[in-house]
C-alpha cells in the first residue's frame, strides 16, 4: 500500500538497531533515535504515523521471532 511505503523504508533500515538488556543480550525495544535519524534522512512527512508503524511491525517481528526460538527447544 502506498500510504506504508516510507515505513517500510525505514522499517529495513533500522530493524537490527535494537537495545539489548541482560546476559543474555536480549533485544527489548528499538533505538527511537535511529528511527528518527532515517526518517529525516528519507524525508519522512507523516513522521508520527510512520514512526508508529515502524514500532508496530518491529515488535510484532520480534514475537515471531520468540516464538520460533520457544518451538526449536
Amino acid at each position: 500500500m502506498p500510504e506504508n511505503e516510507d515505513a517500510i523504508a525505514v522499517y529495513t533500515q533500522v530493524h537490527s538497531q535494537a537495545i539489548y538488556v541482560g546476559m543474555d543480550a536480549v533485544a527489548v525495544d528499538l533505538d527511537y533515535n535511529a528511527v528518527k535519524f532515517v526518517m529525516d534522512l528519507n524525508s519522512v512527512e507523516d513522521q508520527f504515523n510512520c514512526f508508529h508503524k515502524v514500532l508496530l511491525m518491529w515488535h510484532h517481528m520480534k514475537k515471531i521471532d520468540n516464538a520460533k526460538r520457544k518451538i526449536k527447544k
